[in-house]
């Protein structure tokens, strides 16, 4: 079974962001970045630690279901024939724990968060994209296999789009970016209203 060079090449780049952003890379650099040796949180308090804690944790439980879902591409993509059976239970498996995580992680009172019914939307609609491609992955079907990885990756970024809403997280400011819409959770500006010359 082969794949077309160019999905594998997209896939090698959203392997290499959630390694970029992975939970144990994350976690590790935190506490000595925070906390440097000598030093302690009570000599020098950080200002807002509690949002800055929630905005890590964001990313950081998006990155969790990145490892598992990129781990079953890449697994497709480098197999070359079917992908065996025993190893597609291990990564649905996986998968699937991932995102029961993820829904856990959810708040229980949906009103506390703005984006939680397109969290909930995104994350079903992976899982059913992962089944997909697991079932096509393993009749060795490259065509309908193609087909599903670029399906997986669209739910990918429908879970990390969806997971930043709500989290409160800084806009992004590298120039060349497209300027993203307000979140659900953030005032709207009021338009301007044109000055009417007088009369």
């Amino acid at each position: 079974m082969r794949v077309s060079r160019s999905v594998g090449l997209v896939v090698s780049s959203v392997i290499c962001g959630a390694l970029a952003f992975g939970p144990t890379s994350a976690a590790a650099a935190a506490p000595a970045a925070l906390h440097p040796e000598g030093s302690s949180a009570e000599e020098a308090p950080i200002p807002n630690a509690d949002a800055l804690t929630a905005q890590t944790g964001a990313v950081q439980t998006i990155a969790t279901v990145l490892k598992p879902v990129t781990d079953l591409l890449k697994a497709v993509l480098t197999h070359g024939e079917k992908l065996p059976e025993a190893d597609a239970a291990t990564h649905k498996k996986a998968i699937d724990e991932a995102l029961k995580s993820l829904e856990k992680a959810a708040p229980a009172d949906s009103s506390a968060d703005a984006g939680a019914d397109l969290k909930a939307k995104a994350i079903t609609d992976l899982k059913v994209r992962a089944d997909g491609l697991l079932k096509s992955a393993t009749a060795g079907d490259a065509a309908v296999v193609a087909s599903d990885i670029k399906s997986v990756l669209t739910g990918l970024v429908n879970v990390i789009l969806s997971g930043l809403l709500g989290s409160g997280l800084p806009a992004a400011d590298l120039d060349g970016l497209p300027k993203m819409p307000n979140q659900p959770n953030q005032p709207k500006q009021p338009a301007v209203q044109p000055k009417l010359p007088d009369a």
